[in-house]
């Protein structure tokens, strides 16, 4: 057995997980929820102090059992709780684990989450004896190459905020059911929603209804190129993410199974631009009255 002990480089302090981190974990995780819930299936929009502490209980067998080595991320220099960091999945036949770190929201970009993984990596080797240490090894691009990844398939964030605001503009409860797949894409998001409407529509209708509620929206785009006749395969009506890349559009395409009652609606966009960066300085641009569309005209990196 490996006997608790605390790591530190002077930056953060590392100490194995107790109960008297409780209240501090549990405000570190709610304050940090939205980021956390996209990669960390326990974190959930009703996670409670109770989840908290039955977790916190565990720490002290795992460790003892050899199956988990977790930490608290503490400030070396005030004790404020900054994050949790441990070893888990450890595989004892090819003697190697899984490292994983998060860091508070309001301590992000100082330095904690690598100071800290580097005090892991330096526990892992040194005192566990791993010859390797992975970090979120299903995420890693070389595990995802050639892979399709299903993660966060229940509780999504994505789920609840869906629901949210379809309920808003419907003026009524809706439930969404939601699967979330990592594709091995450099950058893009492809959704792909099934509606069953009440009673029998036609592409034509679907695609005036979408023109006009997006009339106004500048970067949303909605594709409508006529479906081919006669073609065994069917694709040119939808659209690609690589028409997207770079780009601060949305592309939305649809289609209609008349036989089966039933409304395809797919959107592309870029999850590093759209959905990250550029919506950043799309902000930026109505917070400084810039012109909403200032710097993010330009088109993508992949033909149309």
């Amino acid at each position: 057995m490996i006997e608790p002990v605390e790591l530190t480089d002077g930056f953060v302090t590392l100490k194995p997980c107790k109960l008297q981190y409780l209240d501090q974990l549990h405000e570190s995780v709610i304050e940090s929820m939205a980021e956390l819930s996209a990669w960390m299936s326990w974190a959930h929009t009703d996670y409670s102090i109770n989840e908290s502490r039955e977790w916190l209980k565990t720490r002290p067998e795992q460790w003892t059992n050899g199956t988990a080595y977790d930490f608290a991320i503490l400030d070396a220099d005030d004790g404020s709780f900054l994050g949790g960091c441990g070893l888990n999945h450890i595989h004892e036949a090819d003697n190697f684990a899984n490292l994983g770190y998060w860091v508070r929201t309001s301590r992000t970009g100082q330095g904690a989450a690598t100071a800290a993984a580097r005090l892991m990596a330096g526990f892992g080797f040194e005192s566990v004896k791993l010859t390797r240490a992975e970090l979120s090894r299903a995420a890693h691009h070389p595990e995802m190459a050639n892979n399709l990844l299903p993660y966060n398939v229940v509780g999504h964030r994505h789920t609840f905020e869906m629901e949210q605001e379809l309920s808003i503009l419907a003026g009524q409860e809706v439930s969404v059911h939601f699967t979330s797949i990592y594709a091995p894409v450099v950058r893009g998001i492809l959704d792909i929603c099934h509606v069953f409407p009440k009673q029998p529509v036609n592409r034509d209708e679907i695609l005036n209804l979408y023109h006009d509620f997006y009339k106004d929206e500048e970067f949303v785009k909605v594709y409508n190129p006529p479906r081919e006749e006669n073609v065994s395969w069917q694709y040119k009506p939808y659209p690609h993410v690589t028409s997207v890349a770079g780009t601060n559009y949305c592309f939305i395409g649809l289609d209609v199974d008349q036989d089966r009652n039933r409304v395809v609606v797919f959107s592309v966009l870029d999850n590093m631009g759209k959905g990250g960066a550029q919506a950043g300085i799309e902000n930026m641009n109505l917070m400084f009255d810039l012109g909403r569309t200032t710097g993010l005209t330009r088109r993508g990196h992949h033909p149309i």
